[in-house]
C-alpha cells in the first residue's frame, strides 16, 4: 500500500496481485489534484504491465469520462467527498469499477445526445456517456444502499484490433 497527499489529505493507493488477475485499488478526492494523482497512477499500473495501447486508451477515457461527471453532479452541496476506482485486468478483459455515496445516478438509463442538424447548432459537452458506450463492451449501473456502483468492461481484443 502507498499513499499521496493533496491538499493536506492522505489517499490510499493498493496495488495487490490475485492469481491471474492483476487489480488496482485507489481513493479519489473530488479535487483536481487528487484526478491528475489518480490518472498518473493509472497511466503508472498500465505502463508496469504492458496494455495495449488500444485498451489502455479506453480503460483511461472511460474512468475520465465516468470520474468527471462524479465530480460535477455526484454532490451537490460541495462537501469534501471521495469515490473509489477499482480496475482488474484479467486475460480477455478490464473491468472497471467506480464508486460513489453521490446522488444515485444511472448513466445507463441516459439517452444518447442529439445529433445537430448544424454546426451553428451543436454545442459543446454531452458526450462522455455516448463515448464510455462506444469503448465498453458492457456498462452495469446498481445502487448499493448510499453507494452508486458502476462497473463498464472492455474486451481487450476487440479495442486492439487482435482476434
Amino acid at each position: 500500500t502507498t499513499s499521496w497527499t493533496a491538499d493536506g489529505k492522505r489517499f490510499p493507493v493498493v496495488v495487490r496481485t490475485v492469481s491471474e488477475t492483476i487489480g488496482l485499488d485507489i481513493e479519489i478526492g473530488v479535487h483536481r489534484k487528487s484526478f491528475h494523482e489518480a490518472a498518473r497512477r493509472l497511466r503508472a499500473f498500465h505502463e508496469a504491465r504492458g496494455l495495449e495501447n488500444g485498451t489502455r486508451f479506453a480503460v483511461e477515457l472511460i474512468v475520465e469520462e465516468l470520474a468527471t461527471n462524479i465530480a460535477r453532479y455526484a454532490f451537490p452541496n460541495g462537501s469534501d467527498h471521495h469515490f473509489g476506482l477499482h480496475l482488474e485486468l484479467l486475460p480477455d478483459v478490464v473491468v472497471v469499477v467506480l464508486t460513489d455515496d453521490g446522488v444515485a445516478f444511472d448513466p445507463t438509463r441516459v439517452a444518447p445526445p442529439q445529433r445537430p442538424q448544424r454546426l451553428s447548432e451543436a454545442t459543446p459537452g454531452g458526450l462522455g456517456l455516448q463515448l464510455v458506450r462506444e469503448f465498453a463492451d458492457t456498462v452495469v449501473y446498481c445502487r448499493d444502499g448510499h453507494l452508486n456502483r458502476t462497473r463498464v468492461s472492455i474486451v481487450r481484443t476487440r479495442v486492439d484490433g487482435s482476434s
